[in-house]
C-alpha cells in the first residue's frame, strides 16, 4: 500500500496504528513528492518490481497515477494483472481503461469507479467492469440496503 509518503512499510517512523496492518516487511521506497507524478510514479514501478502484487486498486483521486510503466509492470509480473481505478470522477481516475487494455496488451483486469462503454484495442473488444462504492465496499452496500425498502431515481 502508498500513501503520500509512499511504501507503507514496518518500522517506517510516523506509520499510525490504522496502516500497520497493510505495513510489509520491504525496504522504504525512496522520497517523492506526492503532488508531482514524476517523482512518485517511479516508486511506484520500484514497489511492484520488488513486492510483485497481483492487483492495484485506485482510491489516491489522482488522475493518470497509474501510468503506462506502472501498468507495465504488473503486466510483467501477472499473466492476468488487476487494475481497479476507482477515483471519481472520470478525470480523477488513476488509469482510463483505454490505456490499462492497451499498454497490458489486453491482459489486464479492469475495473473502473463508472461504467465505461466497451473499448476497442488491437482489434478487441473489451469490456470494462465498474466496480464503485456500492458494490466494492460490502459493509456500506448491507447499510444501505438494509435501510431500503425501495429504489428510487431520486
Amino acid at each position: 500500500m502508498f500513501d503520500t509518503q509512499g511504501l507503507i512499510v514496518a518500522g517506517r517512523p510516523g506509520l499510525s496504528a490504522a496502516k500497520l496492518p497493510y505495513a510489509h516487511k520491504l525496504p522504504p521506497s525512496k522520497p517523492f513528492n506526492h503532488l508531482d507524478l514524476s517523482t512518485e510514479q517511479p516508486q511506484i514501478v520500484a514497489a511492484i518490481e520488488d513486492f510483485k502484487p497481483t492487483i492495484l486498486i485506485g482510491v489516491s483521486t489522482v488522475g493518470k497515477l497509474f501510468s503506462q510503466e506502472i501498468v507495465e509492470a504488473m503486466s510483467r509480473h501477472n499473466e492476468r494483472p488487476i487494475v481497479f481505478a476507482l477515483s471519481n470522477p472520470i478525470e480523477k481516475h488513476e488509469c482510463l481503461p483505454q490505456d490499462a487494455y492497451a499498454w497490458s496488451n489486453g491482459k489486464v483486469v479492469y475495473a473502473g469507479g463508472v461504467q465505461f462503454p466497451p473499448v476497442h484495442v488491437a482489434g478487441q473488444t473489451y469490456l470494462p467492469s465498474q466496480a464503485n462504492n456500492l458494490y466494492i465496499f460490502p459493509l456500506r452496500r448491507h447499510g444501505y440496503l438494509r435501510d431500503q425498502r425501495e429504489a428510487s431515481d431520486g
